[in-house]
């Protein structure tokens, strides 16, 4: 039973509500931190662009229409299109003119040029 003069209940001193504090709590940056460490070992990026108003209502409809999230979207359409100009590149010219061009559409030349420079 309780007693009128104790503060304390039944089971002792009064329990602070919600859940007990670990003292290990993280930061927002230690968050995120982990949250970008997890989501490059599952081969993800982040990607941030400013784009149009009606690009963006698009992309929003086209994923409410099919219940997928916004990269569920973006994903296919992106890889359809290079897999689509790869093709294209691949379907012409000698394999030195193929590879030339591929490389250009990757931005792989800049990169050769730059190694070359260092």
């Amino acid at each position: 039973m309780k007693n009128s003069e104790d503060e304390d209940d039944l089971f002792g001193a009064k329990r602070p509500r919600g859940r007990p504090r670990t003292g290990a709590a993280k930061s927002g940056a230690e968050r995120q931190r982990s949250y970008r460490k997890q989501s490059r070992a599952r081969d993800r990026v982040s990607l941030s662009v400013m784009i149009s108003v009606e690009a963006r209502v698009s992309l929003d409809a086209l994923a409410r229409h099919h219940g997928c999230s916004l990269a569920e979207v973006l994903e296919p359409l992106l890889i359809a299109e290079k897999d689509k100009i790869v093709a294209q590149i691949y379907a012409t010219g000698t394999p030195e003119e193929q590879e030339a061009a591929s490389a250009r559409f990757f931005g792989l030349n800049n990169i050769s040029s730059q190694v070359t420079n260092i």
